[in-house]
């Protein structure tokens, strides 16, 4: 089978120890400053290397649009980079480092990438989550720790965000094809690639792994309110709408921008938020130019008039 993968990596030993794992997949990895000779040591040819920094949302879209331009498929994608305990510092759109990498980047991304995604089903999306998730709960009322930031916790809460997004995304993705788990990766890749490729795991889709099995999650990690709200922060943080595909807001966002945007400049939330909304109008106006029509079937039925001689002129 020819597979696909892509590897969101930071962390230069799992990063070989998944492209030593011999699967027949071509791999499509991503390192952060872009260098590639320990790639080359290995001699993998289908390993093709591209430049992805998660703590800023530009590097992340052009990174997903090469991947949709270039690919046909993708059936793995493995949003396993992120940076730990580091002093208080904010990413490039201004979101708590360890919040905006581990968890909003790899939310972007994997949003970005689903189209492609589901197009490629039997697939899955695996998020490499840590037993750090049960340090702490989540902050809603100050996701970004702008008003207290303790290190362990900001790291904490970016852990359990990622399980709380692959526990949503699953359910959202049910009937799909497309397949999601979160995990510890205790030592090492094993517990990862397991999730990656072991067969039958379906099933288990938005559960949690350890050491290469179903493992027990805090409370807070398995509460279906907490992971709602963080998902739609999440989205308006980014300034996206999970309820229309990334596709269908790609050529929204670019064909009102080209006729009839607002001229005043809006930022990425309040301009999902105007494309959702005109959208919901052109859907409604389809709606009644459906019941007008079905109106003018009805009247003419009514009174046998042939349908030929009807002429609706604009």
């Amino acid at each position: 089978m020819d597979c696909r993968s892509v590897c969101c990596n930071r962390c230069q030993g799992l990063g070989e120890a998944r492209c030593s794992d011999h699967h027949g997949m071509q791999r499509l990895g991503e390192s952060r400053g872009g260098q590639t000779g320990n790639f080359r040591r290995h001699g993998n040819e289908n390993l093709v290397i591209r430049k992805l920094d998660l703590s800023d949302t530009k590097s992340i879209r052009a990174f997903a649009e090469i991947i949709n331009k270039e690919e046909k498929q993708v059936n793995i994608l493995i949003n396993n980079a992120g940076i730990m305990m580091c002093p208080y510092s904010k990413t490039a759109d201004g979101f708590e480092m360890q919040l905006g990498v581990n968890h909003l980047g790899h939310f972007l991304l994997t949003y970005l990438l689903l189209d492609l995604i589901k197009r490629s089903a039997p697939s899955r999306i695996v998020v490499v989550a840590s037993v750090a998730h049960t340090w702490t709960g989540l902050r809603l009322d100050d996701i970004n720790s702008e008003r207290n930031y303790d290190t362990m916790k900001a790291y904490g809460q970016s852990k359990l965000a990622n399980v709380l997004f692959a526990r949503s995304l699953a359910k959202r993705l049910q009937g799909t094809g497309v397949s999601v788990f979160s995990l510890h990766p205790v030592e090492g890749a094993q517990t990862t690639i397991y999730c990656a490729v072991e067969p039958g795991l379906e099933s288990q889709s938005g559960g949690y792994f350890s050491d290469c099995a179903t493992a027990r999650c805090s409370r807070a990690a398995s509460n279906d309110e907490s992971a709602q709200k963080l998902w739609e922060i999440s989205c308006n943080l980014l300034g996206i709408t999970w309820d229309l595909s990334s596709l269908t807001e790609l050529l929204l966002r670019r064909g009102l921008q080209s006729c009839c945007l607002p001229k005043t400049k809006l930022n990425n939330r309040n301009q999902s938020q105007w494309i959702k909304k005109e959208f919901q109008k052109i859907a409604m106006a389809t709606a009644i130019g459906f019941a007008i029509m079905g109106f003018i079937g009805f009247f003419v039925k009514l009174i046998h008039i042939p349908i030929n001689n009807i002429i609706v002129g604009g």
